[in-house]
């Protein structure tokens, strides 16, 4: 199920707040060009699951995508950016979901 244009607009800022850390970092060229193909990738596994849902399959889902992004970029993860990138995305929407079924 892909978000609304509201939801996308709501969390672009934390792509371009990302985007602008990475520029930052002290690393080589190709590690920051790496991540930086990595971000359009996690943008758009957000897209896809950045509606959450309380469903088993939804969360399997979840969790495959996220091994399967970490695994496309693992052997150019030289710092543990993507890693932690990819774990904190996981988290946000684990936060979301435990928000909504607990309020």
């Amino acid at each position: 199920m892909e978000i609304t244009d509201e939801r996308k607009k709501a969390l672009q800022p934390i792509f371009v707040a990302a985007t602008a850390y990475v520029k930052a970092l002290p690393m080589d060229d190709h590690y920051k060009k790496k991540i930086l193909e990595y971000s359009q990738d996690l943008w758009a596994y957000l897209k896809h699951f950045g509606l959450v849902e309380n469903d088993d399959n939804y969360w399997k889902e979840v969790i495959n995508g996220a091994n399967h992004l970490y695994e496309k970029y693992k052997e150019d993860d030289e710092q543990g950016v993507i890693k932690h990138m990819t774990l904190t995305v996981v988290d946000l929407l684990s936060a979301e979901h435990h928000y909504k079924i607990n309020k």
